[in-house]
């Protein structure tokens, strides 16, 4: 669970500093605004990806309790 949601947050560092297209940096506000934008979507995608990879563990780990509940029957 901890080694998943640690690579949800490499990933999004990742595509947050360097992204997917490669584009001309002007200096400005409008820069800025750009980066904080590609930031937060990141961030929001890094949680999705932690959300969905938390739910996908807790099922993995109800399977694996049926199992063991009922082999020990």
């Amino acid at each position: 669970m901890k080694k998943i949601l640690i690579i949800a947050a490499i990933a999004a560092v990742t595509v947050a500093f360097t992204g997917c297209e490669k584009q001309e940096e002007k200096p400005g506000a409008a820069t800025l605004s750009a980066l904080k934008g590609e930031v937060n979507k990141a961030a929001k995608d890094a949680d999705k990806a932690a959300a969905d990879a938390k739910k996908e563990a807790d099922k993995a780990a109800a399977e694996a309790k049926k199992a063991a509940d009922k082999a020990t029957k």
